[in-house]
C-alpha cells in the first residue's frame, strides 16, 4: 500500500467536517497512511468535531490565514509519499468514491488524481476536468520546493497553482467522476449576499494568480495529460477458501502468481478449521493474506472472504484448481466489454479424466449448460466465479444454510435479480478429479445436475449432506 496522506482544510465547517472524517478515519492503515486537519482559525465548533474522531491529526492556525497556507501546513506535517487533497464541506461523500480516487494511484496508472464531482465548476471542465477541483492527489515531489510559493499565493491561488505544476512535469492525470458527490457553495454556507462576496472573491484570487487566457490553456494542458485508458483493470480481490488443502493449494497459489499477471489487489486464502498444514503451505507465499474461518462450512469459508477482501470486484477459485495462463486476461476484457455486468463465471476442465469423461463433460458444458443458461439467465461454477462486491452485498452475501451442493446456483440466482450474469466457456479454470474419483463419476454429475434443478426451482437444493474429499 502506497503512503498517501488526507489533508482536509477547515474554516468554520462544523456543518460538513462530521460527514467527511465519518467516511476517511475508518480507512486509516486500510487504504490512507493518514488524516490531517488543519483548522484555518474557526470560531465554530470545528475543533470539538475533529477532535472527537480519535485517529485524525489536528493542526490549530491561530487566525484566518487562507487555504494555501493551510494546506502548506498540511503538507510540511504529512510522513505520506503522495498527498490527498480533500475539501471538508462534501456531501454524500462514501467510502467508494475514497477507493476510486486512490485507485489510480495505488495501481500506478496515472501520476495524479482529481476528482469530478456532480456539481463541478460548471465555467471551464468541458465536461471533462475540473481544473478547480479542491479533491486531488499529487506525489509529494511536487510541493517540496513550491511550499514556501505556496504560501504566498492569494488564499484560492492554490488550484490553478499545482495545475501549472502538474502541466510543467507532464504528470498524467486520472479523472474519477464522483456524480453522488457535491460541494456547499458559499451562497449555501453563508447566504447569497456574504456567500457571492466570497466567490468574488475566490475569481479575484485565481486572476491574481493566472490570467484568463492561462485558465484556457490550464484546460486544455490538462485534457492533454489525462490518461487515455478507457479499460482502466478494476481493484479484484482473490478469494480461495480451504480446508485441509495442503495437498492442493501450493500449486494453486503457484498458479495464480505465475498467471494472473498481477490483476490481483490482494490474495486470501480462507483457512476453514484445517486439521492440517494448508496454513503454512499459504503463509509460505509472501504474496498471500491467510484469514481464519473456525465455522467450517463452504458458504461460510466464502463469506469470511468477502468480508476480509477490500476489492470492488472479488473472484474465487477452490484450492484444487490451477489457473490458465489466460485466465486474466479474459476476465479483463470480460469486464471491460460489459461493465454492467454483476458476475462472471465459466465451466472446469478436468485434469488426469479418460477421453470418454472429457466426451461427456463437454457435452454437458455445451449443450446442457447452454440450454440451462438460456432459460434462466444464469449459470456459475462455485470455484471459478467473480463477483461486484456491491452486487454481493445488496443480495446479503452467501446464503450459510447451504453446505455444498447448489451454493454456486443459489448465488447465481440470487445475483441475476439485480443484474447480467456473464457465463462464457472461454473463461475455464482447471480443476482435480478428485470428486470423480472419490464419489463416482456418474454420481456426482447426478448429484450436480439435480441440485442445480432444485436450487433453480424450488429454491433450496435437494442433497444437504456431503462428503470432503481430500
Amino acid at each position: 500500500m502506497k503512503k498517501i496522506s488526507c489533508i482536509i482544510p477547515a474554516y468554520n465547517e462544523e456543518k460538513g467536517i462530521g460527514d467527511v472524517l465519518f467516511v476517511v478515519v475508518p480507512l486509516i492503515g486500510k487504504y490512507l497512511h493518514e488524516v490531517i486537519v488543519v483548522d484555518d482559525g474557526s470560531s465554530d465548533k470545528t475543533k470539538q468535531i475533529v477532535k472527537s474522531f480519535s485517529g485524525a491529526d489536528y493542526i490549530e492556525h491561530p487566525k484566518n490565514m487562507g487555504k494555501s497556507k493551510t494546506i502548506a501546513d498540511g503538507i510540511r506535517a504529512a510522513r505520506g509519499d503522495f498527498i490527498f487533497m480533500l475539501d471538508a464541506d462534501l456531501k454524500f461523500l462514501n467510502e467508494k468514491n475514497i477507493r476510486d480516487i486512490l485507485y489510480p494511484i495505488e495501481q500506478n496508472i496515472s501520476d495524479v488524481s482529481i476528482s469530478m464531482r456532480k456539481n463541478s465548476w460548471p465555467l471551464f471542465p468541458f465536461k471533462k476536468i475540473d481544473y478547480l477541483s479542491g479533491e486531488r492527489i499529487l506525489p509529494r515531489f511536487c510541493f517540496m520546493e513550491k511550499i514556501a510559493e505556496m504560501e504566498l499565493l492569494p488564499s484560492y491561488g492554490l488550484e490553478v497553482f499545482l495545475n501549472k505544476i502538474i502541466i510543467k512535469n507532464k504528470l498524467s492525470i486520472t479523472v474519477v467522476e464522483w456524480k453522488n458527490v457535491e460541494n456547499n457553495f458559499s451562497q449555501d454556507k453563508r447566504g447569497i449576499w456574504k456567500g457571492s462576496r466570497v466567490i468574488l472573491g475566490v475569481w479575484s484570487d485565481i486572476l491574481c494568480t493566472i490570467s484568463i487566457f492561462e485558465m484556457y490553456y490550464q484546460n486544455i494542458k490538462l485534457i492533454q495529460l489525462i490518461k487515455k485508458n478507457k479499460n482502466i483493470n478494476p481493484k479484484i480481490s482473490l478469494v480461495i477458501p480451504a480446508f485441509n488443502e495442503e495437498k492442493y493449494i501450493g500449486a494453486c497459489l503457484d498458479s495464480v502468481i505465475k498467471n494472473s499477471q498481477g490483476i490481483f489487489f490482494e490474495l486470501i486464502v480462507v483457512d476453514n478449521a484445517s486439521t492440517d498444514n494448508t496454513k503454512k503451505v499459504a503463509e509460505g507465499f509472501s504474496e498471500v493474506r491467510v484469514v481464519y474461518e473456525g465455522d467450517k462450512g463452504l458458504t461460510k469459508a466464502r463469506q469470511r472472504g468477502l468480508d476480509a477482501s477490500k476489492g470492488d470486484y472479488v473472484a474465487y477459485i477452490d484450492a484444487d484448481t490451477v489457473m490458465p495462463e489466460n485466465w486474466s486476461e479474459i476476465l479483463l476484457d470480460l469486464i471491460n466489454k460489459d461493465k454492467r455486468a454483476v458476475a462472471f463465471s465459466g465451466p472446469y476442465v478436468y485434469q488426469n479424466v479418460s477421453s470418454l469423461k472429457k466426451y461427456i463433460v463437454w457435452v454437458y458444458w455445451n449443450v446442457l449448460a447452454r440450454i440451462s443458461y438460456f432459460f434462466t439467465g444464469y449459470m456459475m461454477v462455485g470455484g471459478n466465479f467473480v463477483v461486484k462486491r456491491d452486487a454481493i452485498l445488496k443480495i446479503g452475501g452467501f446464503n450459510k444454510n447451504i453446505s455444498f451442493y447448489g451454493e454456486d446456483t443459489d448465488i447465481a440466482r440470487r445475483l441475476s435479480k439485480v443484474g447480467r450474469i456473464i457465463f462464457k466457456r472461454r473463461f475455464y479454470i482447471l480443476t482435480s478429479d478428485r470428486r470423480f474419483e472419490g464419489e463416482g463419476f456418474v454420481s456426482t454429475g447426478w448429484k450436480y445436475i439435480i441440485n442445480f434443478l432444485a436450487i433453480s426451482l424450488r429454491g433450496k437444493p435437494f442433497t444437504n449432506n456431503y462428503k470432503d474429499i481430500r
